[in-house]
This record gives C-alpha cells, structure tokens and sequence, in this order.
C-alpha cells in the first residue's frame, strides 16, 4: 500500500494537516525542532493503520485537549488486489469510541484496515525489543503472524477470552469443574496458537540473522523462540500437572500468553553486553527480516515509521538502514531534528517537510 495523501486532525497539536506525497520518493522525511509535531504524525500514521497508538495506551493523550475526536484520512494506491486507488478514513473520540470508513463504506473492524497497512515502527521505545518484557516481543512476533496468516488475529482474540475467564474463575477458588471447559478451550486454541508463532518464528530466525550479519559487527548473534511453557510436555498435561499452582496464585501462570523472544549475542543476554548504538541495530535488524518476510509472502508494501533513527546510530550505520529499505522499496516516514548525517544520494530519494506547531509544509531542501 502506497499513501499518496494523508489528512490529519485534532490528534496532539496537529490541526487541519495535509501532505500529497510523490509516488516516486518512496522516503518522507520530517525536520523540526522537538515538539512541533514530527512525531505526532507518524503516531496518526500507525492510529490509522493499527487502531493505537506507539506512544500512549490512553487514548485521552492522544486526542488534542481541545478536540473531541481526531480524524485520519489517507488516499493510497494498491500495487494488487482488484483496484488500484482506495480511501480509508477513521475518527476516534476521547471516550475510545470510533467510526471507520474503506472507500466511503462503514466497515467494523479494525482488522481490515491492518490487513491493508502492513505498518511497522521503529522508535525509542523500540528498545524494549531486545531488552523490555516479553510482551512487547510478543506483540511484535503476533504482528507479523497475523500479516502472514490473518486468521491468527481472531485466533488470538479468543485465547485472551478464554484465558480471562479461566483466570477469574481461578481467582473465586472455583469449582474445577467450572474451571475445566475453559481449561479445555484454552489448549484446543493454545495448539493453534503456538503451531502459528513456531512456523513464523523459524523464518524470522534466519533472516534476522542474516540481517544482522550485515548491519553489525556482532558475532555469533541468535535469537530463540520460548514457546511459554515447558518444552517436556504438551499444554494439556502441563496445565493438568500444575493445577494446584494456578488455582493458589489466582492465575494461569503459563502458556502462550508467557511466550517470548530471546536474542543473545556469544551466548549472552544482549542488554548485558551491548550498547545502546549496537542495540539499535538489533532491533533495526529485527524490523528489516519482519520486512523481508512479508515481501516473501507477498506483502511487498509494508510503511515503516522511523521515529529519530538518529539517536544511537552514526551516520554510516544510519544510511545503510535506510538504502537497505530503499532498496527493498518500502514507504518509510522518518523524523529529524535537522538534515546532517543523511546522505546526498538518500536526500535525492527524500521528500522532505518542515514541521513546526503542529503545521506541516512541504520543504526544497535537499542538503
């Protein structure tokens, strides 16, 4: 999916925002001081394509103190399917209420929208990749199992119902007999689940080691998929065998919902050993093999959003991130405080804006 035009308002301080984006510069970049909006526009970017923000759970920050709703609109042309153009427009007010429209047709889900914006961002929470919780590494891996099999979204869904109400049965100090439909249901959707994740997770495993190979200096750089529970037995048994732990701690203490990545560098934890620069280029790496897979099955249209790449990364390592997404011809937003350190040849590919109190124009220069 290729945004040719976007629309934004009344999210952050961004007001009335319009930008047309030429075909055939596939790099946007957004220069600005801090604060004047640049990263408030990739956030609309990602609310459109995801239903959430990168930056805030709340929806109440998101949505400017003196509007009740915002709006995202974007015209985007479509390299497959049966049409060429289409339109795609979503409100959201501070209630968490929304409205989404395709082409001018109400649609319900948030999903259909997701499965036509293949975004992915990379921003300094983004760290959390390597060394946040699991559940960040979680999302990430889910993400792009659901761009590769759409299924896995509703599958999902149903795994956090169904462990919600195991959970608060287990809390009350159920009868087991209560508990045991839910526990059935829990392993029938776990199997699905996890079978998913494994299958993606092996592919992602190359290419981010291969990824890796190139961008860094590392050696000996894996990466590794805890499927959530023990390896010795199936999830059925597992939960059977471990009941009476559940049941005292209130919860179901393990399962898919427990799965996690774990990235390691000469066989240790990579936060122990590593920069922060070197750590950027981890994740930069595990975003480009995400990127690499979708173009495998197909998906040749992912937007990436590339929120301060310069933080942490010198400036060869930061040109050879974005000619290698060049290359790969994906539709990258990116943000900066000035234009040192990005190179003339990646300028002449850029068009670039100015960013200043949440007004955006369209700027000449290139260097």
């Amino acid at each position: 999916m290729l945004i040719t035009q976007l629309k934004i308002n009344g999210l952050r301080n961004l007001q009335d925002v319009s930008v047309s984006l030429e075909q055939d510069k596939h790099v946007c970049l957004f220069v600005g001081d801090n604060g004047a909006g640049k990263t408030s526009f990739l956030e609309g970017i990602h609310c459109l394509a995801t239903g959430s923000s990168f930056r805030n759970s709340s929806i109440k920050h998101v949505v400017g103190r003196t509007e009740p709703a915002y709006f995202i609109f974007a015209k985007a042309d479509q390299t497959t399917g049966n049409y060429s153009e289409m339109t795609v427009g979503v409100t959201k007010n501070k209630e968490g209420k929304s409205e989404a429209r395709l082409n001018g047709e109400k649609i319900r889900s948030q999903e259909t929208i997701s499965a036509l914006f293949p975004v992915m961002v990379l921003e300094p929470g983004s760290f959390d990749l390597v060394i946040g919780s699991p559940d960040y590494r979680r999302r990430f891996l889910d993400w792009g199992v659901f761009h590769v099999k759409h299924e896995f979204w509703s599958l999902s869904a149903r795994y956090k119902k169904a462990i919600k109400q195991r959970n608060a049965l287990l809390r009350k100090q159920a009868d087991p007999a209560l508990i045991s439909p839910f526990t059935k249901q829990l392993v029938q959707l776990a199997d699905s689940l996890s079978s998913m994740r494994e299958e993606y997770f092996s592919e992602l495993k190359v290419e981010f080691e291969s990824v890796a190979g190139q961008l860094t200096d590392l050696e000996n750089v894996e990466m590794r998929y805890n499927r959530g529970w023990s390896k010795e037995l199936g999830y059925d048994e597992y939960l059977k065998v471990n009941f009476e732990k559940d049941l005292e701690s209130g919860y179901t203490r393990y399962g898919p919902h427990r799965a996690d990545l774990v990235i390691r560098s000469s066989g240790l934890p990579v936060k122990e050993v590593l920069s922060r620069g070197q750590l950027k280029l981890l994740v930069c790496s595990l975003v480009l093999a995400q990127c690499r897979l979708f173009e495998r099955y197909g998906n040749k249209e992912t937007i990436l959003l590339l929120d301060d790449l310069a933080s942490e990364l010198d400036e060869k390592h930061r040109n050879k991130v974005l000619q290698e997404l060049i290359r790969m011809g994906r539709q990258v937003f990116m943000t900066s405080v000035d234009l040192n350190g990005f190179s003339e040849d990646i300028l002449n590919q850029t068009q670039v804006f100015h960013v200043k109190q949440g007004k955006i124009t369209e700027s000449s220069i290139k260097g």
